[in-house]
């Protein structure tokens, strides 16, 4: 199996030469495989992390990161492909993890499992290849007393004993650790709930910096989109974000650290009460935890897994008050650390950052704490009573669920919920009016009925909506100046369909285009108060752009017509007046010469007579206007001739149209 070099080395290094070498048993041990799902687990966290460089939306402090998790993915994969490995053939010993070690079987002094890991020391590190390995060993040795572990559950108490046999070692006695590792596995043996959580919550987060919601920290409005726990919309029946908040998270930095303790303590709780009663008490923990958030403040957006996960170490602690001798004192020790760690840390943060949910943790903590007396148990007669424990927590879960949903206070609207008010109230508005607009075109309403439903009951809808708004407090500044932005568009919107009323009643284009001009600024407005609203544009359609046009020719001859008045009126000259007109009615009628023709450029090709008629009109106005501008300045009377003709030919196309 090996180069003969290398085993005449190992012999020469590794024998004190005062006997023979003893036979050894023929054996190869292989370890437990790194499963598909911590591999996926590992590359969503890298990918988390690579994605939010790659897209520049992930600064500096977090580069550290990038290398932990690629590390941790390569690890994971390479262990998946080549499972850790023990060979004894002959007086060769190897043992085979991320790195390779090979001495001879005499250079093995111990080999024992303490607390599901693996430990190897070697009586002669100088006796072991690669020689590169022997500094890293030696240092490993003199900080740990031991040369080789390898952790995890790699290795199972059958195997270290198959490994000693071979080696004519005594056999290990089954420890508390042990015994406790094996009753587990029979009543739990594979832990499938933590890393299908885990998975979840970083997909979801993945999915939500792929749209573009922030990786570092994530936009408010889109956590809220997304289901996160927001009183103003929970309590007015979407109850489901007491569940859906779980899963979302406020940055990297608090998913990473949220799913390192879920994976650290969730593995131990889970095999402890039950893959179906740690996924009921997860569940069951992050929905009283959101319900706490609810009822203490209504006001702040709650995202996030730490009151699931508060309520999984409250699950460990309910389990234990009940059954303290379940767990030997050695697993404790080492979960002890981390746990005071995301204590301390969720604590710290919560005494000095005043909008962390702290009401969550401790509902989400009380609610662990109840599911862990309930499904405390016997390991020993664990089996025959999870399935009853677990169907007491279900009913009781539902049960409270209904209560708590129930018992929901009133909602209160604020400005963040407001925007949902403005959709259903504009949705509203836009069903009325195109019911208005199918029953006119029908004949069976008058254009007078239409116009009064739009102001019964579409513009009331508006007006209630500014009364709800002046009604909400200013917190800040930044609200007041949202606020501000809320009340100008409903104003504005209330505005475009009195307009829209008007044009219906006198079927007057020209108020119509008014009218959309209005809603496009509205939209605008609203833009602003909410920057993550998708765009609004004006629909393209034969109809919209009649009216536009008919618009701005009103504002035009408007115009025109107030400065014939003040020339008749003897106020400007002939020369003042075709300097006026080449500054305020000429330039705004060739914008809107230039604006028809490129939007009704793409109109379907049943229109373009009716689009070729209009460009027709719009250029013998322009040309009309031109030569009157050069008319007045020059006193020629072709010029004027010429102002007559363009003047007629354009009227003849309007009385076309």
């Amino acid at each position: 199996m090996f180069p003969e070099s290398q085993n005449a080395d190992v012999s020469s290094e590794g024998q004190t030469g005062q006997s023979p070498s003893p036979e050894f048993t023929e054996i190869c041990v292989i370890g437990r495989r790194k499963s598909v799902v911590e591999i996926l687990v590992s590359l969503l966290f890298g990918g988390v992390l690579v994605t939010a460089f790659l897209t520049g939306m992930a600064g500096p402090v977090l580069f550290v990161f990038v290398p932990v998790f690629l590390i941790s993915f390569w690890i994971n994969l390479t262990l998946c492909i080549r499972p850790p490995r023990v060979i004894v053939k002959g007086n060769d010993f190897t043992l085979q993890a991320i790195a390779k070690w090979h001495t001879s079987a005499t250079n093995v002094s111990q080999l024992e499992l303490r607390s599901g890991q693996l430990f190897v020391t070697f009586l002669d590190v100088q006796s072991v290849l690669p020689k590169e390995q022997r500094p890293v060993l030696t240092s490993q040795f003199s900080k740990h007393g031991y040369h080789v572990k390898i952790g995890d559950g790699v290795f199972s108490l059958e195997d270290v004993n198959a490994m000693r046999a071979a080696l004519g070692m005594t056999l290990q006695e089954q420890d508390r650790h042990a015994e406790f590792e094996a009753r587990l596995n029979g009543l739990t043996p594979r832990v499938i709930v933590t890393p299908l959580l885990i998975a979840a919550c970083v997909i979801v987060f993945l999915i939500m910096a792929l749209t573009g919601e922030g990786i570092v920290k994530a936009n408010t409005l889109a956590l809220i989109q997304w289901g996160a726990n927001y009183g103003p919309l929970t309590n007015d029946g979407q109850w489901w974000r007491l569940l859906t908040s779980i899963f979302l998270h406020l940055g990297v930095v608090h998913l990473l650290f949220n799913m390192w303790i879920l994976k650290d303590i969730g593995r131990v709780v889970e095999r402890l009460v039950g893959n179906t009663g740690f996924a009921i008490g997860f569940a069951f923990s992050g929905f009283s935890g959101s319900v706490a958030s609810v009822l203490w403040h209504d006001s702040i957006v709650s995202s996030g897994a730490s009151g699931a996960v508060f309520g999984v170490f409250g699950m460990s602690l309910g389990f234990l008050l009940l059954n303290r001798s379940a767990i030997p004192d050695e697993i404790i020790k080492t979960h002890r650390g981390n746990a005071v760690a995301f204590l301390s840390y969720n604590v710290l943060v919560g005494l000095t950052i005043p909008w962390v949910d702290q009401a969550a943790h401790l509902g989400g903590f009380l609610a662990g704490f109840c599911c862990g007396l309930v499904l405390s148990c016997d390991l020993t007669v664990a089996k025959f009573q999870r399935r009853f424990r677990n169907s007491v927590l279900t009913v009781g879960g539902i049960l409270f669920g209904l209560a708590a949903i129930f018992s929901l206070p009133s909602p209160k609207l604020d400005l963040l919920s407001i925007g949902r008010r403005i959709d259903e109230v504009d949705a509203a508005a836009a069903a009325i009016s195109q019911e208005t607009g199918s029953l006119l075109q029908s004949g069976k309403q008058e254009a007078a009925a239409s116009a009064e439903r739009i102001r019964q009951e579409v513009i009331p809808k508006y007006q209630k909506l500014a009364t709800v708004l002046k009604e909400i407090p200013d917190r800040n500044e930044a609200q007041s100046r949202t606020k501000a932005l809320f009340l100008e568009y409903v104003r504005l919107r209330q505005l475009g369909w009195d307009l829209m009323a008007k044009s219906i009643e006198a079927n007057d284009m020209a108020n119509m285009g008014f009218a959309i001009e209005t809603f496009d600024e509205a939209n605008k407005v609203l833009a602003k108060a909410l920057p993550n609203l998708k765009d609004r544009p004006i629909p393209s359609n034969l109809q919209t752009e009649v009216a536009l046009f008919a618009a701005s020719e009103s504002r035009v001859f408007t115009r025109y017509d107030e400065l014939l008045q003040q020339s008749s009126a003897g106020k400007i000259t002939d020369q003042e007046l075709a300097t006026l007109i080449e500054r305020d009615v000429l330039p705004a009628w060739q914008n809107e010469e230039t604006r028809f023709s490129s939007r009704t450029a793409s109109l379907p090709v049943e229109n373009q007579p009716v689009v070729k008629d209009l460009k027709n009109y719009l250029a013998l106005q322009r040309e009309g206007w031109q030569l009157q501008i050069h008319a007045l300045r020059e006193r020629s009377h072709p010029d004027r001739r010429g102002v007559r003709s363009k003047t007629r030919r354009a009227g003849q196309e309007v009385r076309k149209l």
